[in-house]
């Protein structure tokens, strides 16, 4: 069971450059939009309540390199990860310290998880069109998605009194929605590996725990599904044997290898977050 990585490498380097820069068009497009239509969410500076309000809390931790950790749960632990925090972090910098594009640090998480999710949409994208072998055909699916999701996600309040908060899934700053377009990503990942593209691992692994950065459930999710996939993609090819289920990650060993390379700054929080909250995590 052959599989060449260095046929795959060029393709794999093109998606991701692709992919950041259709995220920064996006973000940029937003920004534009809520400028021109919502001047002042863009220009004032926002006060958060609730949630939004702890999240600006732990991305002052972030901007100092402090968090390890994700938020808290009600259930009395933290969950794994910081990924989205630094993400916000990162776009507070940018946004509000560096251009002053915003007025306020709420604004500039708004459009740091806008950023993310059309990352993770050309990803989802990307994942398709390598199973569908038509780009029409996967942004035809990618738009039926995205558009559910607006569909689903009810009125948007707007500025007032200077507070702000959403329930917009293509946008919110609520830990819970942080999840939606990672996990739209990784199951087009999965497809994409159950119809032969053992490739789509080297982003499935960074993925999947980017998930797992935003929720504690998908410690056992994910494994699960990830072995169905591989299952179901050596099953398509005859009776499964231990030998061929092993001769399978060998042939995909530099996938992983790489795929572990890029998650390296995931794993490491959660490592160093393990020891207070494993059975907290263990629970979901």
């Amino acid at each position: 069971m052959k599989i060449n990585m260095a046929a795959k490498s060029i393709p794999m380097i093109k998606d991701v450059a692709l992919s950041i820069i259709f995220s920064t068009v996006v973000c940029l497009f937003a920004w534009a939009i809520t400028a021109a239509f919502n001047p002042s969410f863009v220009n004032d500076l926002i006060y958060s309540t609730g949630d939004i309000a702890s999240n600006e809390l732990l991305v002052i931790k972030a901007k100092s390199f402090e968090l390890f950790s994700g938020n808290y749960s009600r259930m009395e632990f933290y969950h794994p990860g910081p990924f989205f925090f630094y993400v916000m972090a990162t776009g507070e910098v940018v946004l509000y310290d560096m251009l002053a594009l915003v007025g306020s640090p709420v604004a500039s998480h708004v459009f740091s998880i806008v950023f993310l999710n059309a990352l993770f949409s050309y990803i989802s994208f990307s994942a398709l069109k390598s199973v569908t072998g038509s780009a029409s055909a996967a942004a035809l699916v990618m738009a039926l998605a995205v558009a559910s999701l607006v569909a689903m996600s009810g009125s948007v309040e707007g500025v007032s009194e200077n507070t702000w908060e959403t329930i917009d899934l293509l946008s919110s700053t609520w830990p819970p929605y942080f999840i939606v377009f990672p996990s739209m990503a990784v199951f087009s990942l999965l497809v994409s590996i159950m119809a032969g593209n053992a490739y789509s691992i080297v982003l499935l692994i960074p993925s999947s725990l980017v998930l797992l950065h935003g929720h504690a459930s998908f410690i056992f999710l994910f494994p699960i599904f990830t072995a169905i996939a591989i299952f179901l993609w050596i099953k398509r090819r005859g009776p499964l044997t231990p030998s061929i289920a092993f001769d399978y990650l060998l042939s995909v060993r530099s996938y992983i290898a790489v795929g572990l390379l890029l998650s390296t700054p995931l794993i490491l929080p959660i490592l160093v977050e393990s020891r207070g909250n494993l059975i907290g995590w263990l629970s979901q």
